[in-house]
C-alpha cells in the first residue's frame, strides 16, 4: 500500500474508495458502447439510386 492507514475510520474509507473505484471498471467493461448522435449521409440517404439497374 502506497498510503498509511491511522485508524479503522481511516481503513474503512480507503475500502470505500477502492471498492468503488473496482465498481466503476467493471461497470465499464460490461457497458454497451454509447449510441451515436449523428448519423451519416448514408444512413439518412440509404442505398444509392443506380440507373441502369445494376447493384450500386
Amino acid at each position: 500500500m502506497s498510503a498509511k492507514i491511522f485508524g479503522r475510520d481511516c481503513w474503512r474509507a480507503a475500502q470505500g474508495r477502492r471498492a468503488e473505484r473496482e465498481a466503476a471498471i467493471i461497470r465499464q467493461l460490461y457497458a454497451r458502447p454509447a449510441p451515436r448522435k449523428h448519423r451519416s449521409l448514408d444512413e439518412i440517404m440509404g442505398p444509392a439510386f443506380d440507373p441502369t439497374g445494376g447493384a450500386a
